[in-house]
């Protein structure tokens, strides 16, 4: 059969779903009662009792937080208001013009029809939830065109897609980023590394390498354009005079295999190149800010691994089913020498002290389900707004605030391990005003360290 018409057809079966459930959605939008729509403040029922349920949780002691905690210690529920702990800091009052009042008018209508925005925001993801994770034959039908595109070697990229996946050398999978102007990324960095400088504190930006290699034949400027959009931040970043490190340029200079740095399922790179890069970094951190980190401890012979065998498909492998992709081995890996660690995580109520397990989410590697699961979050609990860790056997007084997203969460673990605090914020979680934060903790060295 030929693949358009394998496509036809599922795509009419699963049209035929989605309208049915839209007629259901739609006959509960209709449903609402006329008081209802008059009251334009009013959160939906499930709104208030998200909301009820962390205020419950805001109220408990510790010793009820304790009941609820799973088996890593973790409460999970907590919300914290991080923009009204930390507000945008207020310019100077000017007199309202014309079109700042057109504005504020326009600021008022929006949160009068902000509870139904959100309503249909929420029926919208709903919908696109269940028709993507419970449509009855859904994984099949991706995993059986997945088995098509192999068989007929289709490996052309949607770009308009999220997460577009192509296979590169040597069996990994690589995700493509488009073309990007970083003129406003650049600008944002420049104006921290000022703000920083202003302030009493040093600041580093570190580009880390994508899963692409600038070797990728056919690929790199081709279809992907993540190089190239490195390439040039670096350079408007060393123009304004701003402190740079390009682990892309390390990586190559040790001789190491890009492609056998990364997972082949996914576009984060191992544990251990993790702690290669984490050396790295402490190696700087001598060089050029004052620090006195034993870098000796970041060589691989310092390290053993738990190894999940099999256990891992990762997000592209997630993208392409097991039709395309095999599942290969996670580890956490330990140190061989003694460490002592106090960590806090404040959205997860996570207060505790021990070993380098302390960083590590076992949860996320108890239950064996490729598609649900997510074994890289069990490093440093994932994606978190705001952890905290001292390292209770160094005593520099060094503390140090890394910037980052997803790649860092296996190398802050290993970097603690030479300095005495060092804390974390990742900007898609973290709501409230960097600045402001940084006004209330001061550091010695921020560090962003983003593959952009």
């Amino acid at each position: 059969m030929p693949r358009k018409s394998i496509y036809d057809v599922a795509a009419l079966a699963v049209a035929v779903w989605l309208f049915a459930m839209m007629l259901g959605i739609g006959a509960q939008m209709l449903s609402v009662p006329p008081e209802a729509k008059a009251e334009a403040n009013v959160l939906s029922e499930q709104d208030a009792e998200r909301a009820r349920a962390a205020a419950k949780l805001a109220q408990m002691t510790r010793e009820e937080r304790d009941t609820l905690r799973d088996r890593d210690g973790v409460v999970w529920g907590i919300q914290i208001d991080w923009a009204s702990l930390y507000p945008a800091q207020e310019s100077a009052p000017t007199a309202p013009t014309g079109l700042a009042r057109l504005g504020e008018r326009l600021d008022a209508l929006r949160a009068v029809t902000a509870p139904y925005e959100a309503r249909v925001a929420e029926l919208e993801k709903f919908v696109d939830d269940y028709a993507t994770d419970h449509a009855p034959g859904y994984q099949q039908m991706v995993e059986f065109a997945n088995r098509y595109d192999t068989v007929i070697g289709w490996n052309i990229v949607d770009m308009s897609s999220y997460n577009p996946v192509v296979m590169a050398e040597d069996n990994y999978f690589i995700t493509c980023v488009a073309r990007q102007d970083q003129s406003a990324r650049a600008a944002e960095i420049v104006a921290l590394d000022e703000y920083c400088r202003a302030h009493g504190m040093q600041h580093l930006y570190v580009t880390t390498p994508n899963d692409a290699c600038r070797d990728d034949a056919g690929i790199v400027d081709v279809i992907d354009f993540f190089n190239q959009n490195a390439d040039r931040l670096q350079h408007a970043l060393r123009d304004a005079g701003v402190d740079t490190m390009d682990l892309r340029d390390a990586l190559h200079a040790d001789g190491l295999n890009h492609h056998a740095c990364f997972f082949q399922t996914d576009h984060h790179w191992l544990p251990e190149t993790g702690c290669w890069a984490a050396g790295k970094i402490a190696q700087r951190l001598n060089d050029a800010y004052g620090f006195h980190i034993d870098t000796s401890v970041f060589a691989p012979e310092y390290w053993r691994a738990d190894v999940y065998h099999d256990w891992f498909l990762g997000s592209q492998g997630k993208k392409v089913t097991l039709s395309r992709a095999t599942p290969e081995d996670f580890r956490l890996l330990y140190p061989k020498f003694q460490t002592e660690f106090h960590i806090e995580i404040p959205t997860l109520d996570l207060d505790k002290s021990g070993s380098f397990s302390v960083f590590y989410r076992y949860n996320a590697l108890r239950t064996l389900d490729y598609y649900k699961e997510s074994p890289y979050s069990s490093y440093l609990y994932g994606d978190r707004a705001l952890t905290r860790i001292h390292n209770l056997r160094a005593h520099d007084g060094k503390r140090v605030l890394m910037l980052g997203h997803s790649f860092d969460n296996c190398v802050i673990p290993f970097l603690a391990t030479g300095i005495e605090y060092i804390d974390s914020i990742d900007l898609r979680e973290f709501t409230g005003d960097l600045y402001t934060y940084l006004e209330n903790n001061h550091y010695d060295l921020v560090i962003e360290l983003y593959t952009e």
